[in-house]
């Protein structure tokens, strides 16, 4: 390299023009690198390797490019007061006047660029390596997630990511008395879900309200599933539930249906049953239901349960509620008005003018030759008292009332065509009524 003094002609850069950029800190007329550093102001020989064009025999011409601005040394050189004005009048100790700017800041990286080399496939390559790192990690992500019970889903703020946590998030649904959210975490829904409603769950929690005290660490079971222990709450029952968990569609969710409510032996056919409030269909005698107590009532007020209050609990997937002696009975008062209901159907058969009175115990048949004179008949039955043994039927609305008396008829007939008495006639007679309970009003019929 040579001083500015000793410059090559041949190398001089042409005058700048007002189309032709200016080098920040160069005197108006000099090229936008010195071709070497001075004695006062030294310059970057990268600079100068990149600003050469290699061939010596060549006129160096500017170009506008930005990369020279990224060249330039942070401590611009001072200008020359000698030409502190170019010939255009331009004053280069101040900002230019076509944009109005100070000169630009030095750059944050010296990097000389002829020092980088980049192949023309360079953006594809780093493209494709950083879709292939993408890919292993999803893929690492994936096989994270069924050996650490990790949610994916979860991990975006979409639900729990473990199965510990899918149990704590499920019992706290349930005692905040949101079904739809519980039933979220069940990996199937069940066949029958008329308990699983918020009705259902607000009367559960009147009832007795469910929190949870732990939840334990998920353990591996063989079925590549996880369980999970918890403790909670239900009124002043503590009660301790595995739970079962499967991983499906890129979240943890419970196996098992919730739990099982059976009602076959704490109703009555034909009568109406609600629990919680929800009327059961007849034929229907077990149900899925969520932890919780359920109390179980009826319409009818002829029926009514015994054994203990009629609230069932329902503790969780592996355990059915204990019904204990619990029973829908017949009330006192529900034998009382079958026992008049029998005695006036009995009265009634007494004041009949037939041999054989529809609906009624007694039957005696004539003699075909001896028409029978229909008003003088008389029925009696002893004791006047009829005895009657009660029996409510199981499982139903009905009332089973069996009388038995010894009947007897007199009457008159036509014998040679006069009118005769006939001797009392007695024999013993054990009939039984029904009672439904579920008419209104109540009636009584005669058994076949």
């Amino acid at each position: 390299m040579s001083s500015e003094g000793n410059r090559d002609p041949s190398r001089t850069t042409p005058r700048a023009t007002a189309a032709t950029p200016l080098w920040p800190g160069t005197a108006a007329g000099a090229g936008p690198n010195p071709p070497g550093p001075s004695s006062s102001n030294p310059i970057d020989d990268s600079a100068w390797l990149i600003s050469d064009s290699g061939d010596p025999d060549q006129d160096w011409q500017p170009e506008p490019d930005d990369a020279a601005w990224l060249i330039a040394d942070a401590a611009a050189p001072e200008p020359d007061p000698a030409h502190e004005k170019t010939a255009e009048g331009i004053d280069l100790s101040q900002p230019l006047p076509a944009s109005g700017a100070v000169w630009p800041a030095p750059p944050r990286t010296a990097l000389a660029l002829d020092q980088i080399t980049l192949p023309n496939f360079a953006p594809f390559a780093t493209g494709l390596a950083l879709s292939l790192t993408i890919v292993l990690l999803a893929v690492g992500a994936a096989l994270n997630v069924n050996r650490f019970g990790i949610n994916i889903a979860a991990l975006g703020g979409k639900g729990p990511a473990t199965s510990g946590a899918v149990v704590r998030a499920y019992l706290e649904a349930i005692g905040n008395a949101d079904a739809q959210t519980a039933r979220s975490y069940l990996a199937t829904q069940p066949g029958n879900d008329l308990l699983l409603s918020n009705v259902v769950l607000q009367h559960a929690g009147a009832e007795g309200q469910l929190t949870v005290i732990s939840v334990g660490s998920p353990v591996a079971a063989l079925d590549g599933g996880q369980r999970v222990e918890a403790h909670y709450r239900v009124g002043d029952t503590v009660i301790t539930s595995t739970f079962h968990t499967t991983y499906r569609n890129g979240s943890w969710r419970l196996s098992e249906d919730p739990g099982t409510l059976g009602v076959a032996s704490v109703r009555a056919a034909g009568a109406k049953l609600y629990v919680n409030g929800i009327e059961i269909p007849e034929g229907v005698d077990s149900l899925a239901a969520f932890p919780g107590r359920y109390r179980l009532y009826t319409s009818n007020p002829y029926l009514a349960f015994t054994g203990g209050e009629p609230v069932l609990l329902v503790r969780g997937p592996s355990a059915a509620p204990v019904v204990g002696a619990l029973r829908l009975v017949v009330t006192d008062e529900a034998i009382s008005h079958a026992q008049r209901l029998t005695r006036e159907a009995i009265s009634r058969c007494q004041q009949q003018r037939d041999l054989a009175p529809a609906g009624c115990p007694q039957s005696i048949t004539a003699n075909a030759n001896e028409p029978v004179v229909r008003e003088s008949i008389r029925w009696k039955v002893e004791p006047s008292e009829p005895l009657l043994t009660v029996r409510p039927v199981p499982r139903s609305s009905l009332i089973e009332v069996t009388h038995t008396g010894k009947w007897s008829v007199t009457c008159d007939v036509i014998a040679n065509g006069r009118r005769a008495s006939l001797s009392p006639t007695a024999w013993t007679v054990t009939r039984t009524w029904v009672v439904d309970l579920t008419h209104r009003p109540l009636e009584t019929r005669l058994s076949p």
